[in-house]
């Protein structure tokens, strides 16, 4: 990508994140959103480990059984 392209999206991006006067509130937004997807995220785990000891817990049954 050519510079003179690429650099007025950087100055902006400075000027709002970083220097700008909401920098903050565009942080906590960005922060709870990430935070809102790794618990989403976290849950679809958490079942899916869920389901696959009850496969594991059955097989091992079967495995006793004989």
């Amino acid at each position: 990508m050519r510079e003179d392209v690429l650099v007025p999206y950087v100055e902006r991006f400075f000027a709002e994140r970083v220097f700008g006067p909401m920098r903050m509130d565009l942080l906590r937004e960005q922060l709870t959103a990430e935070g809102e997807n790794h618990a989403a995220a976290a849950k679809t785990e958490h079942a899916r480990l869920a389901r696959r000891l009850v496969e594991i817990d059955s097989a091992v049954a079967a495995q006793i059984r004989g």
